[in-house]
């Protein structure tokens, strides 16, 4: 077992248990989230404010290498797209319960191609995990995909908070948008061998003021 493969095991493992290290970094976002949350819901805005999510390993769990043994549910096709869910990620899913309860609006920004739509919508019902609009990839190999999107995003509604595990998540949110970064499990390279882009580290830019 390589360095990187130890690394990801001694992380994820135990997965949802509460004592696990990915979920204690959960919590901690969770409770950064909804503090932010909570301290600026009655700031008057002239948009209506919003709070962006990734999906996959934030949303949902998608377990790394099989660490945990967690698989997508293959569920079949429905009108040609093929539908497959993933578990909630609880403590994200409740930073977005909590962000809906205070009549924030919840916008889901995902990599994924335009084909998953269905399945991602399958998901959030399934699982009960709070939207109020999806907004998938266009183009797979537009690195700046998801800073655009925030960007036209921001032009309609008063982005407040943009949550997820990877660095396009975070980059160029908006001059008083906080960001939350969540650990990112990476991918592994079949043609390598190896394990790349792991980013286990969390962290958080609260706007002050």
């Amino acid at each position: 077992m390589s360095e990187s493969e130890r690394r990801l095991h001694q992380y994820f493992k135990g997965w949802p248990n509460p004592s696990n290290q990915y979920m204690q970094d959960l919590v901690w976002a969770m409770k950064i989230g909804i503090q932010f949350l909570n301290s600026i819901k009655d700031k008057p805005s002239a948009k209506q404010k919003c709070v962006v999510f990734d999906f996959d390993d934030c949303l949902v769990f998608g377990d790394p290498a099989s660490v945990v043994g967690v698989r997508e549910m293959e569920l079949g096709e429905h009108d040609g797209n093929e539908i497959f869910t993933l578990p909630r990620n609880e403590p994200i899913v409740k930073l977005a319960e909590y962000a809906k309860s205070i009549k924030y609006m919840i916008i889901i920004l995902t990599a994924r191609p335009k084909t998953s739509r269905e399945a991602t919508r399958w998901n959030c019902r399934d699982f009960r995990i709070p939207y109020d609009a999806i907004i998938m990839n266009d183009a797979d190999d537009d690195a700046c995909f998801k800073v655009n999107v925030r960007r036209r995003i921001a032009a309609k509604y008063d982005v407040v908070l943009t949550v997820g595990d990877q660095i396009t998540d975070c980059l160029c949110p908006g001059a008083k948008t906080a960001f939350i970064k969540l650990p990112d499990p990476g991918s592994y390279d079949d043609d390598k061998k190896i394990y790349s882009n792991m980013s286990l580290a969390s962290y958080a830019w609260i706007p002050q003021g």
